[in-house]
């Protein structure tokens, strides 16, 4: 898979109200799956990294993107 097309199955997958249930609760099969979506997002750890895509480590806030560099994603609330 390529990062582009990891990125997206990622964002399928958390928008995926069951999968997001089982993997923030442990299952071991949603946390494999996200692991290497991951890895494939990020690229080959024996030596083939790419930078991560701008949006990788999104995080929530009241149900917006904190954009990545802006004063909330500082912890500048």
């Amino acid at each position: 898979m390529t990062p582009k097309e990891a990125l997206a199955e990622r964002e399928k997958l958390f928008a995926d109200a069951e999968f997001f249930r089982l993997w923030s609760s442990g299952d071991g099969a949603a946390k494999e799956r996200m692991e290497q979506i991951c890895k494939d997002i990020l690229g080959n750890p024996d030596g083939d990294w790419s930078k991560p895509p701008e949006n990788f480590g999104r995080q929530g806030h009241n149900g917006l993107e904190i954009k990545p560099g802006s004063q909330h994603w500082r912890g500048e609330k």
